[in-house]
């Protein structure tokens, strides 16, 4: 009869107990999961970042003399261009103001007896064919100086960009390996840990990240 009711009232303790067990071994795992992602991405990082190492701030990433000097050059074709295009334009709106008030054929064309009339029909389909031609070198000119000036630029953005990006995971990695120990130590385990520890990697990850492109950007332009 002792046994019995011994073994009824052990039974629940013996389904907690594993239950227990159970609880602790997920968060164990989950647990595991988050120190392999945060691993990983930091040694992502440290890869990425890898074949731009060499790179130098004062002498490859910022742009050099030629690099200048060439971008200037195609600044000013492009400004040439558009001025151009622009004389084009005032030319024709000119030549079709001086023909204002002489007669006209049929056709549109002024009337080939005035001298005036005669100089309008040369110039006017002159002028008029011109305008798409400067319009187009003055389009080509602007899209060759942006493109060069954003291909300038891109290279120190992307030292940045990848450097704040593997600082910012050897920050986490050492701050969540602290977190690990004193949480281990004081013995502060629990169900939630996981989950704080997954938020908390991120949102240190993002502040410091943004930190570091700030920093890194103010280096590469002074």
């Amino acid at each position: 009869m002792d046994e019995a009711r011994t073994g009824q009232k052990g039974a629940p303790c013996i389904v907690r107990l594993e239950v227990g067990k159970s609880w602790g071994a997920w968060i164990r795992k989950m647990l595991l999961l988050v120190v392999l992602l945060i691993c990983c991405c930091w040694l992502f990082s440290e890869m990425k970042m890898w074949p731009m190492r060499r790179l130098e701030i004062s002498d490859e990433l910022n742009p050099t003399r030629d690099d200048r000097l060439n971008l200037r050059n195609s600044q000013n074709r492009a400004a040439i261009a558009k001025s151009d295009f622009a004389k084009a334009e005032r030319r024709l709106a000119n030549l079709r103001k001086s023909g204002l008030g002489l007669r006209r054929t049929n056709s549109g064309r002024y009337d080939g007896r005035n001298r005036l009339g005669r100089k309008l029909n040369k110039e006017i389909p002159r002028a008029q064919a011109a305008i798409p031609r400067y319009k187009k070198e003055m389009l080509v000119a602007a899209d060759a100086a942006l493109a060069m000036e954003m291909n300038q630029a891109r290279r120190p953005n992307e030292w940045v960009k990848l450097e704040a990006f593997r600082l910012s995971n050897r920050i986490t990695v050492i701050l969540f390996s602290s977190g690990l120990v004193l949480f281990k130590t004081f013995d502060l385990d629990h169900g939630d840990l996981w989950v704080g520890a997954t938020i908390g990697w991120g949102a240190v990850l993002w502040i410091s990240k943004t930190f570091y492109k700030g920093i890194l950007a103010k280096r590469v332009i002074s």
